[in-house]
């Protein structure tokens, strides 16, 4: 019970950080070189929660060059953030263990906490003590 109490503060407070984080990327769009990208493809998606980021994301080839350059580095510092124990829920103590054994998985309702367990034995320490019992 303590070890399913710990897992559900830690994915509340990854959950924080990751919507701080999309806050961030968000407003780091107004006036940069996303400008001209948001407001012909996303002109009625409002700030905040990361939806402007998102919806660059889903146009991403019919964004600009620079809009592109951006994301792509926006997409690599977070992919680097859950590699080093920084990103949310389980990426920070399972980052690797997800690269090696779940990397095509989708995220969303489990399923990577269920590839992670059918891979148990082949986890490293700090992975399968995030997972519990």
């Amino acid at each position: 019970m303590l070890n399913m109490n710990r897992m559900w503060l830690m994915t509340a407070a990854g959950a924080v950080l990751a919507l701080v984080a999309c806050t961030r990327a968000d407003s780091a769009h107004t006036g940069g070189p996303c400008s001209a990208d948001l407001a012909k493809h996303c002109p009625n998606v409002t700030q905040g929660g990361g939806k402007r980021y998102f919806c660059l994301q889903k146009n991403f080839k019919s964004l600009s060059p620079g809009c592109q350059k951006q994301i792509e580095k926006r997409r690599k510092k977070a992919a680097e953030h859950r590699a080093n124990g920084k990103g949310k829920g389980l990426h920070g103590p399972c980052g690797s263990d997800i690269q090696k054994h779940c990397k095509d998985v989708p995220s969303g309702g489990g399923k990577i906490r269920d590839c992670l367990t059918e891979h148990k034995s082949e986890l490293s320490n700090a992975c399968k003590n995030s997972l519990g019992d």
